[in-house]
């Protein structure tokens, strides 16, 4: 190469990689993006694994007060004072 065409070509150069280096930041600011979705799909499941564990607590504690209460009824109808 001539120094003419190194002269020529510097800008070009020049335009070229500033070009690739803002193209470098934008991906990595999608890659942090998309981490933070990742992370907030990750939680989402996690909180709806934690909601049904709560539903089924629920559900057995349900399921036992009824089964007091109905030992409770039995006990008044034997015993009514």
């Amino acid at each position: 190469m001539t120094e003419q065409n190194r002269e020529m070509a510097t800008p070009f150069t020049e335009v070229v990689t500033n070009k690739i280096q803002k193209q470098a930041e934008q991906i990595t600011v999608m890659q942090e993006k998309l981490k933070s979705t990742e992370e907030t799909r990750q939680d989402i499941i996690d909180i709806k694994k934690q909601l049904t564990d709560i539903k089924v607590a629920i559900t057995g504690i349900n399921f036992l007060l009824n089964k007091w209460r109905n030992y409770q009824g039995i006990w008044q109808l034997v015993l009514p004072y």
